[in-house]
């Protein structure tokens, strides 16, 4: 839920989970998968532009209920 809730508030997300790759939501330009060899890449991660080309509106509760 967190990524999600991340996304919806265009915001960034660090995680050191590896799956989040997997997720459709991902985009290297907003989630940061941090580990021991990119410590010194949160900088650059963090000055650029949020990228909100991903539509969360799918994972609006509205929109959930309606596929029940």
């Amino acid at each position: 839920m967190r990524p999600i809730e991340a996304g919806f508030l265009k915001k960034k997300l660090i995680t050191n989970n590896l799956s989040i790759k997997k997720e459709p939501y991902y985009n290297s330009n907003n989630i940061f998968i941090l580990n021991e060899n990119n410590h010194d890449q949160i900088k650059d991660f963090l000055e650029n532009k949020f990228d909100d080309s991903i539509d969360f509106e799918n994972y609006e509760i509205e929109n959930w209920l309606k596929n029940f």
